[in-house]
């Protein structure tokens, strides 16, 4: 259930060979992943990095946040107040990139394995509206790029599409590419349709980091 072969490490690579610092997080997973665990170690890391800012020479003010798939939800989970960056008093994340990401706790639109794992089978209808991104935007969300696939098989393409729409309702920077072909966990989606999906990203970064 860990993708960093084909997700983390190789995207953080990619990023330092463009200049970047680039750090991967390995946070709970399967059992270990009920709220607010996940989102609790992705809190340590950041805070050892801010801490840490001038021996890693990264930029306290200026940072990304990236995510695929169920890692998708904990990226865009941090860019709200309520589950993320100020719950936690951290600053603002600059940008959210977000790969073929789980958006929605609720039964119509999300995916059930992540929403089982992260809430519990038992889980009512506040806390899965709680923990539906789509329901926790609000104006200032940090811009955000999205992308997906309409042929993904395990996470249901609709979520980037209520993600998007409310985006673009509260006027959030934003960018959505969506691919008529290509399959969920591709990593860079080499010789796929979706394979200019990174340095899209990185354009779009750049627009909001100096």
């Amino acid at each position: 259930m860990v993708a960093a072969g084909i997700e983390g490490d190789p995207y953080a690579k990619k990023l330092n060979a463009l200049g970047y610092s680039a750090f991967v997080l390995y946070y709970h997973t399967k059992a270990g992943a009920q709220a607010p665990q996940p989102m609790d170690d992705l809190a340590r890391a950041i805070r050892y990095i801010l801490d840490n800012a001038e021996e890693l020479n990264v930029d306290r003010q200026q940072f990304s946040v990236w995510g695929p798939s169920a890692g998708g939800h904990l990226a865009a989970s941090f860019g709200t107040k309520a589950l993320g960056y100020e719950h936690y008093k951290f600053p603002k994340p600059s940008v959210l990139v977000l790969a073929y990401p789980v958006i929605s706790m609720q039964d119509s639109l999300g995916h059930q394995g992540s929403r089982e794992r992260l809430l519990g089978k038992e889980a009512d209808h506040a806390l899965k509206l709680a923990y539906s991104i789509e329901s926790q935007v609000d104006s200032g969300y940090p811009p955000t790029f999205v992308w997906n696939c309409v042929t993904d098989e395990v996470v249901p393409p609709e979520n980037c599409h209520a993600l998007f729409e409310v985006l673009c309702k509260k006027s959030i920077p934003c960018k959505f590419c969506q691919y008529s072909e290509g399959y969920h966990g591709s990593g860079f989606s080499r010789g796929e349709l979706a394979e200019s999906w990174f340095d899209d990203a990185v354009s779009f970064m750049n627009k909001y980091m100096a």
